[in-house]
């Protein structure tokens, strides 16, 4: 498990340098690297999660998992899409701050032909500019948190021990 964290934590930290103009191979390559990272962590999760369980349990015991494995994902998901639109909306504001007509940015040769915030096609271009790259730095953020979720994740790892077993398992009286 501790190998697929380890795969995860790169995988997202690179994720965390990531344009819209990452190349396509690359992107590929580190997908690739999160599923096998994945596979790597889940698959041991779920054979630790049935270990103490009595085979009678187990298809209860697997529907429960499913349950909470989908609930969770669900709900973190959702947590990172707030945090997604909270953290453009935060960045934008914080940029927009710095866009005024007083900047001397705008007087540079060129920069009023795409972004002159006078007019209202140029204030919308550089409003657009603007919200792309507060979206760029949201998703970085997103990502850097998700990559200290895991480097968490590989500080607890060590509190988990194999299970003792101590016999048989009693047989469960099915219902």
């Amino acid at each position: 498990m501790g190998f697929g964290v380890i795969l995860l934590i790169w995988s997202l930290y690179d994720m965390t340098l990531w344009t819209p103009d990452v190349d396509a191979r690359w992107l590929l390559i580190n997908t690739t690297v999160q599923g096998f990272a994945l596979g790597f962590v889940f698959i041991p999760l779920t054979l630790i999660s049935f270990a103490t369980l009595p085979p009678a349990l187990r298809t209860d015991g697997t529907a429960m998992l499913s349950l909470v494995r989908n609930l969770g994902s669900a709900a973190c998901i959702a947590a990172t899409a707030s945090m997604q639109v909270h953290g453009t909306q935060k960045v934008h504001a914080g940029l927009v701050e710095h866009v005024t007509p007083l900047n001397r940015l705008f007087a540079l040769p060129g920069v009023r032909d795409f972004w002159d915030p006078a007019t209202p096609h140029g204030a919308a271009a550089l409003n657009a500019e603007v919200t792309r790259q507060a979206s760029i730095i949201a998703y970085s953020n997103n990502f850097h948190l998700l990559m200290l979720l895991a480097i968490v994740m590989l500080v607890l790892l060590p509190l988990m021990r194999r299970p003792r077993v101590a016999g048989a398992a009693a047989p469960v009286p099915a219902d």
